[in-house]
């Protein structure tokens, strides 16, 4: 997510003429990242002696959803080049859970019921979206990259596995169970095009190839093989 942003920054800073750094740009990156990750942590702190102490569920949940809307608006209205909204949102949830304990399972459950209705529109969107000709135009582009990416990403995940008491079966489950990609895809796909850059209904064909091939790909791999992989504890 921070890369792509980044690059996007890239794309229009050398349209418009300016200056461009490769090397300040890559620094960048990781300070990015960095940034979000501290904005998180300090809403959800801020959280932890506010907010987070209200003893109605639901007003708690209104209240996270408020906020994460809220951090969302401030990127698509500032464009800061040091923030990543979905970072942020993503890394607030982390310390919500962390500073909330088992309570946390309350607001996850309102916030699921949210997202119920929320895909809906996002799917909606994003169907209404796809070029039917230029996602089999580039199919077979589209699977090399795909194939390729979801090797990296099989790998990380047996990286990220390393130290764990998990055993090989459990370890190749994890990585069946990261091969979906959809959400991100989805909600990334159509802003290239919209934002005019060039190729831009290219990169949406080919995110929209990979959710067509993943989601179905996970489903099937999650629910043929969770039985002789995983077992009861």
């Amino acid at each position: 997510m921070t890369l792509f942003t980044s690059f996007l920054a890239i794309y229009f800073q050398k349209l418009d003429g300016g200056t461009f750094d490769f090397k300040t740009q890559i620094f960048l990156i990781p300070v990015s990242i960095i940034v979000s990750l501290i904005i998180g942590w300090l809403v959800g702190l801020i959280g932890k002696y506010s907010y987070l102490k209200i003893n109605n569920n639901k007003i708690k949940i209104a209240i996270v959803f408020m906020l994460c809307l809220a951090l969302r608006f401030i990127e698509n209205k500032f464009h800061f080049s040091l923030y990543n909204s979905l970072l942020t949102i993503m890394s607030l949830g982390f310390f919500i859970r962390y500073y909330e304990g088992e309570t946390y399972k309350e607001i996850h459950k309102g916030m699921n019921e949210i997202w119920k209705y929320g895909k809906i529109y996002l799917f909606t969107f994003v169907g209404m979206a796809i070029n039917p000709g230029l996602v089999g135009g580039y199919f077979f582009i589209g699977l090399t990259i795909l194939t390729y990416s979801l090797s990296i990403r099989s790998i990380g995940v047996l990286i990220a596995l390393i130290g764990t008491n998990l055993t090989y079966r459990e370890r190749l489950f994890c990585v069946i169970a990261y091969l979906p990609k959809a959400t991100v895809q989805s909600a990334k796909a159509g802003i290239p095009l919209q934002m005019g850059v060039v190729g831009g209904e290219v990169m949406q064909a080919i995110a929209i190839l990979s959710v067509l091939i993943t989601a179905p790909l996970g489903a099937i791999g999650i629910n043929s093989t969770y039985k002789k992989l995983l077992e009861n504890s």
